[in-house]
């Protein structure tokens, strides 16, 4: 989100090192050991989404629990910090063990190469300039790039840069001044993350309630409500949208805007996808 960060990876750390900027995303596969440091000169702003509800908790580097001790700082088995003076160790509680050489030795490596893959610069995204219902209509017009996960696209020929299982899609979206996305509703979890310029996100059908999000500003919008999102800033509006959930998320339509969509020769099929409605009332 901000500043520069460099991620590194392995038991020591030293399988390999990326420098991740703004606008960069990377993810790291489950059971790799990995360490992030900011290394620019300005604040720093990371986010980091977990998967699933239970994301397993952490497993420290043997190195990580030994330096820690020798700081008096010692980790249970039942996750709880306990703090002693230097070099000492807190009784009538069972520590959390290292994994052992032979534990560790089980555990795959990823090299430069394979982690390249899993890193999403900008200039890796493929943008879909009409991945929704609504993308020709004047409450819509984002465009969307997928990250992580299928998510919330209707576009048939987007494929994100990342597919495998993550428990949760990421995506980039943006859009001019006016432009967004019509009413709609998601079954899932969603989380939005202002990168750039200025959102008015709306709730609600009825009774609607609004709020106006800036940059680094996050909003996490309820399950099954209806939303609505327009880029109100002079400048081009863009957010990272996170949706819950392994596989493709169906957006909902509101009625009226699925009719509105029909008039002018969209719907979606059964796949939930866009297609032309003349094709699919052949």
């Amino acid at each position: 989100m901000a500043g520069e960060w460099r991620f590194r990876w392995g038991v020591h750390g030293d399988d390999g090192e990326a420098t991740v900027r703004p606008g960069d995303v990377i993810s790291i596969p489950t059971w790799v050991f990995r360490g992030f440091t900011s290394v620019g000169t300005d604040d720093a702003f990371l986010f980091t989404a977990l998967g699933r509800d239970r994301s397993g908790g952490l497993i420290w580097a043997p190195s990580v629990l030994e330096k820690a001790a020798e700081h008096g700082l010692h980790l249970t088995s039942d996750n709880r910090l306990i703090e002693t003076e230097p070099g000492e160790y807190p009784r009538g509680v069972e520590l959390k063990r290292p994994l052992t050489d032979a534990q560790l030795a089980t555990l795959r490596r990823i090299g430069v190469e394979e982690m390249r893959t899993r890193l999403a610069r900008p200039s890796d995204l493929r943008w879909s300039t009409a991945p929704f219902l609504d993308s020709a209509l004047e409450t819509g017009g984002a465009e969307l790039a997928a990250v992580v996960g299928y998510g919330i696209t209707e576009d048939r020929d987007q494929h994100p840069r990342l597919a495998d299982p993550h428990g949760f899609s990421l995506a980039r979206l943006r859009a001019a001044t006016g432009r967004g996305m019509s009413t709609h509703a998601v079954d899932e979890s969603q989380v939005l993350i202002v990168t750039g310029g200025r959102w008015r996100i709306t709730l609600n059908r009825e009774n609607p309630v609004s709020a106006e999000l800036g940059p680094y500003d996050t909003l996490s919008v309820p399950v099954g409500a209806w939303r609505r999102f327009e880029s109100i800033g002079p400048e081009q509006g863009e957010m990272v949208v996170i949706t819950g959930g392994e596989g493709r998320a169906r957006v909902h339509w509101d009625p009226a805007v699925t009719a509105l969509a029909e008039q002018q020769g969209t719907v979606i099929d059964p796949n939930g996808y866009t297609a032309a409605a003349d094709l699919l009332h052949a």
